[in-house]
This record gives C-alpha cells, structure tokens and sequence, in this order.
C-alpha cells in the first residue's frame, strides 16, 4: 500500500448559505488561514480495586471549530459568518449548517460527478474579537459550537450537492 500524506487543502469546509429546505453550500476559504477543529472528548476514567492501572473511556464529545477570518466582502461564507457578528446574533439566530468534506479519500462515481466522503452538522457560530491592527485586513475571531449528532453522506462538488446515507 502506497503511502500519501494528505495536504490540509484536501479537508474542505463548507457553510450553508442558503436555507435548509434550499441549501446553497458555500466553500469556506477566503480570508480563513487556518482553521481547527478540537473534539474535546470527555474521558471517564476506571480501574478496579486489583488493578495497577487505570483504564479510560471516552463517553462523549463536545466538539468546535476556530479560526481567524479575514473579512472579504463578496464572498457568500464570508460575509454570512461576519453578518452574524455585525448584528451580534446569538441562540438559534447565530446558527447555520457546516458541512466538511474529505477529498483526500476514494470518491465514488466518474467526474465531473464525484461524489466524496462528507458529514454536515449545525454549529452555532460565536464571534470572540473584531479586529485588528492599523493598515492590517479587518480580522474577527470566531468559534463554531457543533450541536447534536453528525450527519455522514456524500457531496459532489461540481453540483453543490450533500446526501444523506
């Protein structure tokens, strides 16, 4: 088996622009330099009173996704994330759909119509600072929480298009 490393431009991140009835799902990228997401598992730990060592389970998962953004006027993800912060939304108000997809994997189908591994979730965008220096881009910072569950599916690039397995 050949080894590939696979390059950070492979993990795509997209934002629903659109609405959930009509998504229209928008790549997240300009002005974003880097971006993370931490799963903050939650780890039980557990030993019994012969053993030596204890034992660690993870029992759940509190995931999000920061990064830094450039504001880019023009740009649909970007200017959907920085209206949030401009109108200083919050609760349900301050949530859309994120959808990331794995290009570095086997897609199926032929091109133009490949479709790749993908999963799409609801996150709730907090926007920490708006920023930053003179003569410098306009910077916010911003924390996407993930609520609920995963959707895993497939999404085909050259249509836009997620579906549900």
């Amino acid at each position: 088996m050949t080894e590939v490393r696979m390059m950070r431009s492979k993990m795509r991140h997209y934002i629903n622009t659109g609405t959930t009835a009509t998504p229209v799902w928008s790549l997240l990228n300009k002005g974003v330099g880097t971006l993370t997401t931490n799963f903050n598992p939650e780890v039980e730990n557990d030993s019994g009173i012969a053993d030596e060592s204890k034992s660690k389970y993870t029992t759940g998962l509190a995931p999000e996704t920061s990064f830094d953004m450039n504001v880019v006027r023009g740009n649909l993800a970007n200017d959907k994330i920085f209206g949030i912060c401009w109108a200083r939304s919050i609760g349900s108000d301050a949530e859309f759909e994120f959808l990331t997809v794995d290009l570095g994997a086997t897609p199926t189908g032929t091109a133009p119509n490949q479709a790749w591994p993908a999963q799409t979730e609801t996150v709730n965008e907090a926007y920490n600072s708006r920023g930053d220096e003179a003569v410098k881009p306009l910077k916010i910072g911003v924390t996407l929480g993930h609520i609920g569950d995963v959707i895993n599916g497939t999404f085909i690039p050259a249509t836009a298009t997620f579906t549900a397995t």
